[in-house]
């Protein structure tokens, strides 16, 4: 089994498509737009209890709203892949465009979104090769790439700016295999997160993605950790969670 579909972290119930043959052309990584910092961490990332990469993710606040960047680093099977993300985003964390650059051992890879009203426009370059889609889709939008945590970052920050207290349903973009999918949220359940001695009061947010479920640990707007249950897969902040996602429940009463 390749790396990729041992992983599946982002999309997944899709797994990676890899869309064109890696050609030896190198794609730039895109010039981030200007901005001010707003928050920074990083996501480490456990596969059936085995760590087996880290993602170093900043916000930042731009003049359209935000955006996103991740810089991931997977090792599984002692290869090696490593993926820069760009998601930039509206005032309300609506996603606006999308940018990955994915180096792995055959080759580099570019896969780009943009998302205007229902309309969303996928491209992906490698080498000399090029391949587009359009689609339409219902808002709102979640862009849900393989192996990138910021996006549910960004996700996670979308259902707290909207304050829903009822169901939220949309559309899941993965660009990496040109394809959308739906999903839909419940209002967040209180849980307990271990902190050494102490439990940290949190939130879990249950994202069901057509046929599977993601969970989304946090507090206010922090995004503390995920869960991938079929996929044995967790991430979780480490400068808040060092000795990983223990989750308490239920919550113990103060």
């Amino acid at each position: 089994m390749d790396l990729w579909k041992i992983l599946l972290l982002g999309a997944v119930v899709v797994g990676l498509v890899l869309l064109l043959q890696m050609g030896s052309r190198p794609v730039a990584v895109p010039e981030p737009l200007p901005g001010s910092l707003v928050e920074q961490g990083t996501f480490a990332i456990e596969q059936a209890g085995q760590r087996v990469g880290e993602e170093a993710f900043t916000v930042w606040l731009v003049e359209v709203g935000f955006r996103v960047d991740s810089e991931v680093r997977l090792t599984v099977s002692g290869q090696t892949v490593e993926l820069a993300a760009e998601l930039l985003l509206s005032p309300d964390w609506a996603p606006l465009a999308y940018t990955l650059v994915v180096q792995a051992p055959h080759g580099k890879q570019r896969v780009a979104a943009r998302i205007a009203g229902e309309k969303v426009t996928f491209e992906a370059v490698a080498g000399l090769a090029r391949q587009d889609r359009e689609l339409t889709g219902t808002p709102p939008f979640a862009v849900l790439d393989n192996n990138v945590i910021g996006h549910w970052h960004a996700l996670h920050r979308f259902l707290r700016a909207a304050g829903r207290t009822g169901e939220t349903q949309g559309t899941a973009l993965i660009p990496q295999a040109f394809a959308a999918l739906p999903f839909r949220t419940q209002p967040p359940e209180p849980v307990g997160l271990k902190v050494g001695e102490r439990t940290l009061p949190a939130e879990r947010y249950r994202v069901q993605l057509a046929d599977q479920e993601v969970w989304l640990y946090g507090q206010g707007e922090l995004l503390l950790g995920v869960v991938f249950p079929a996929q044995l897969a967790v991430a979780y902040l480490e400068e808040v969670l060092p000795d990983g996602l223990i989750v308490v429940e239920p919550v113990p009463s103060h």
